[in-house]
């Protein structure tokens, strides 16, 4: 394959991904992390905390949700730039 096949190729694989995490819900998301090994990436636990504050959402009250929003919200900004270094292991 050229380099632009390898290329396009690599980045339909890595949006595939992104797009089956968006999809879905916190078991199934739960269940990728596990069978990836994903544990280890606070990044992909803070993406299970958001979709379990997303199907929960209905049952809070707005002070609640923005309370938990926050919280996961500054949690990710502790991540800080993590991915430089890897960028080919996780984007």
């Amino acid at each position: 394959m050229g380099t632009v096949t390898c290329f396009i190729a690599e980045l339909t694989s890595r949006l595939h991904r992104f797009v089956l995490i968006f999809l879905m819900d916190s078991k199934e998301l739960a269940g990728y992390i596990e069978a990836t090994n994903g544990i280890s990436k606070p990044w992909l636990l803070l993406q299970l905390r958001l979709k379990k504050l997303q199907e929960r959402r209905a049952t809070l009250s707005h002070e609640a949700y923005e309370i938990e929003l926050k919280d996961i919200h500054q949690d990710l900004m502790k991540l800080g730039e993590w991915w430089h270094g890897i960028e080919d292991e996780v984007f």
